[in-house]
């Protein structure tokens, strides 16, 4: 992770801060992408797949990584994600997970290579320790291997290599799924606003004036532009009528 973060600081423009105090319109921290947040991502997610797979020593401690499916295709697919992503294999979907594209071949060639010496040194440095100093727990974890768990690496690598291939090409349906979902998120958001003042309307005192001031100035609001003048046109009195434009009651012509 220090040496990446070596390679991709030198690339950021010179004036390049971080401002966790910068909010956006919702209230939010902003995220920015560039290239130092783009390289550590691709890093920290190998890292961690590495680290759960090497920390589950399965047997004969407890079912083999090949018995417990939902772990072992979490880590496959977190793996080979990153390695997708950082192969730019398909730029799109990239975009739409706010990576930013690596400068050159030869850098992302240097990622590429550090990703794979993350993997094979993290795995071999854990088997030569259990080599030297638990001999009788490797010798075990080996010879309970058996064609059965070979074979469902290989159903692995399959199934994990069609999802990406289908997140890859199919970044339209997500933008989509992700918009539904936001929107889904906002009518939630605004019926739960509602619940409470509604709750708050028959408490009656000051704070039910004020949620009942509030709701009926929404409902008019939804009722359209129609709806909102005839609403406002039963407030006026005789001879006047509401001007949706100035807002107010004029006398009618």
């Amino acid at each position: 992770m220090v040496y990446a973060h070596s390679l991709a600081k030198p690339l950021m423009p010179a004036d390049f801060k971080v401002d966790l105090r910068e909010l956006d319109e919702a209230g939010n921290n902003t995220f920015t992408p560039s290239i130092l947040n783009t390289v550590v991502f691709y890093i920290s997610t190998v890292q961690q797949v590495c680290v759960f797979a090497v920390n589950y020593k399965g047997r004969p401690f407890m079912q083999g990584l090949t018995e417990n499916p939902p772990l072992l295709y979490s880590l496959g697919l977190c793996g080979a994600l990153a390695v997708a992503t950082a192969s730019e294999l398909f730029p799109p979907f990239n975009a739409y997970l706010q990576l930013v594209p690596l400068p050159d071949a030869e850098f992302r060639n240097t990622i590429l290579a550090l990703l794979a010496v993350n993997i094979v040194v993290t795995v071999v440095w854990d088997r030569l320790m259990s080599f030297i100093f638990a001999r009788h727990i490797f010798r075990a974890s080996v010879e309970d291997w058996s064609m059965e768990d070979v074979a469902k690496l290989f159903k692995l690598v399959a199934i994990v290599c069609g999802v990406i291939w289908w997140l890859g090409n199919n970044v339209e349906t997500l933008e989509e799924i992700e918009k539904e979902m936001e929107a889904m998120d906002l009518e939630d958001e605004e019926a739960e606003v509602t619940a409470q003042l509604r709750a708050a309307e028959e408490l009656g005192g000051p704070g039910g004036w004020l949620a009942s001031w509030f709701l009926d100035g929404t409902e008019e609001a939804q009722a359209g532009d129609d709806g909102g003048a005839a609403a406002h046109g039963a407030k006026c009195g005789p001879g006047t009528v509401w001007d949706a434009e100035a807002e107010l009651c004029v006398v009618a012509q």
